[in-house]
């Protein structure tokens, strides 16, 4: 193909004898230019035939066309496969954000900023956003238009889970403080560790110990 003659490999210079063929300068020149243009033809639909059996591929795998339409003020997450510098792929998260939607452009093109502050804008195809549904935080729903009783319930700390995930603080169930179980030591006779056997710790005195 790219000569545009058959290979000439010593099995075959072994296997038969050079003949040496007289030819003319013009003729060789258009056999080759033919053969050329065969060869480039046969390559050009192989391409084609190629290309098209991979689009089709793509197409029923790629669900763009069939996934939610984000809207403006939505909150999405990036998907940001590159690696940086002295970062190890094994602990890198692909997934940035949340970013917010502030328009979107064409059909598969969003137009997306940085959730938190004015950070830059960026405009990234829909294959590379995926949708937040994450719930309201538990610290935003907590005693939200609600008047304030004062009672003998347990009074909440800062950080104690007390609430399961999904739970909102409106449905838990609060104990009254004299209703809580209090902790106490155990009184179960401890047994001494085998290295201590030898040794009365009772009559060792601290004089003893120190030395």
């Amino acid at each position: 193909a790219i000569y545009g003659r058959e290979a000439t490999t010593p099995l075959v210079l072994m296997d038969t004898e050079t003949e040496v063929k007289e030819q003319f300068i013009s003729n060789y020149c258009d056999e080759l230019e033919k053969t050329l243009k065969d060869v480039h033809r046969s390559i050009k639909t192989n391409i084609d035939v190629a290309q098209s059996k991979q689009k089709k591929g793509y197409d029923e795998h790629n669900d763009v066309d069939r996934s939610t339409e984000l809207k403006e003020g939505d909150r999405v997450w990036l998907n940001n496969k590159a690696v940086p510098k002295g970062l190890s792929r094994k602990f890198h998260s692909p997934w940035t954000g949340p970013y917010v939607v502030i328009k979107r452009l064409g059909k598969v093109n969003y137009h997306i900023k940085p959730g938190p502050g004015n950070g830059k804008t960026r405009v990234v195809h829909r294959n590379r956003l995926k949708l937040d549904i994450r719930q309201p935080r538990i610290e935003e729903t907590l005693f939200v238009d609600q008047p304030e009783k004062h009672n003998s319930r347990v009074e909440l700390l800062p950080g104690e889970p007390v609430i399961h995930h999904g739970e909102r603080l409106a449905d838990a169930q609060l104990l009254p403080a004299e209703e809580l179980i209090q902790l106490r030591r155990s009184n179960r006779n401890r047994r001494q560790p085998d290295r201590y056997q030898d040794y009365n710790l009772d009559e060792l005195k601290i004089e003893d110990a120190l030395n």
